[in-house]
């Protein structure tokens, strides 16, 4: 008897809140959802490919002082964590940028496509800077990005180096 009072709670508030078989009963003027075509999900070995081209459009516009394809490749939030940790927005970062003459050349390599979905995607890579003295040096970056009109746009990126 006693387990019986709760069972019967159970099923009061099963059949008041609609859970219980809801075949039998009045009808009702609920139409069937309309089914929306499904989006594709983006393929993310392509997505990586696009994004890792991108990462390097990016990093020759920044070598080569090209604010104006970096003013239209970033969002108008765009911020960045450099190497010191410093945070700057987009105009800032922007108003720094001038042609590197002491970089010979820079090297993207072990991408990795760590989240995606249709609007956003994040990808991570280590970046090989060479100097025309011979030095060289690494950061470890990561690369978020948006969607916006049909193609992705830089929305944040932060630089870690690596020793």
């Amino acid at each position: 008897m006693k387990l019986l009072f709760p069972f019967a709670i159970i099923t009061l508030m099963w059949a008041f809140c609609g859970m219980g078989d809801q075949s039998e009963g009045p009808a009702t003027n609920n139409k069937p959802a309309e089914s929306k075509p499904e989006k594709k999900a983006p393929d993310r070995s392509e997505v990586k490919t696009e994004l890792t081209n991108l990462a390097r459009e990016i990093a020759g516009a920044a070598k080569d002082g090209d604010v104006t394809f970096l003013a239209k490749i970033t969002t108008d939030d765009f911020q960045l964590t450099d190497i010191d940790g410093k945070v700057q927005g987009k105009n800032k970062v922007l108003s720094e940028v001038k042609e590197e003459r002491a970089i010979r050349s820079f090297e993207i390599y072990d991408e990795k496509l760590v989240s995606l979905d249709e609007t956003t995607a994040v990808l991570s890579y280590t970046l090989k800077v060479a100097g025309k003295n011979g030095r060289t040096a690494k950061a470890q970056t990561t690369d978020t990005f948006v969607r916006s009109e049909d193609r992705w746009l830089l929305k944040s990126e932060q630089q870690t180096l690596v020793k």
